[in-house]
């Protein structure tokens, strides 16, 4: 056994080390993503699976946070909720509004996006208008 010490060890300790950084990584997003349907889950009844579809497939395909801001929260009329035939939708019960600022106060930015990812698939799931 003691042949099978050295380097095989160290590139397990590594692989270890990585998989349990990506499983608390994908922990605080699961609890973001909890907090937020917490609170805020039938306030958002009516968002249709579509509109979370789109606000997923934007978030998943930019690779930058300010890019995404931009095309979803940009006002007057650039922004995705602020403008088509969702809009009414965003703006009941200021949905846009709480929606972007939970985004913001995550504080690391890095997971502001698979948060974004995670929730819109979550909160298509719990659609029922």
């Amino acid at each position: 056994f003691a042949q099978l010490e050295g380097a095989t060890d160290k590139e397990i300790l590594a692989c270890l080390i990585v998989r349990k950084e990506n499983d608390t990584y994908e922990s605080s997003i699961d609890k973001l993503v909890n907090e937020f349907k917490q609170k805020f889950e039938k306030n958002f009844k009516g968002i249709s699976k579509s509109q979370w579809g789109t606000l997923r497939n934007l978030a998943k395909n930019n690779d930058r946070y300010d890019v995404f801001e931009k095309l979803v929260f940009l006002q007057p009329n650039f922004g995705i909720l602020y403008r088509g035939q969702s809009e009414p939708d965003w703006r009941k019960n200021d949905r846009r509004v709480k929606l972007e600022n939970f985004i913001k106060e995550i504080h690391s930015e890095k997971n502001r996006l698979p948060f974004v990812v995670k929730l819109a698939s979550e909160m298509a799931k719990t659609d029922k208008s």
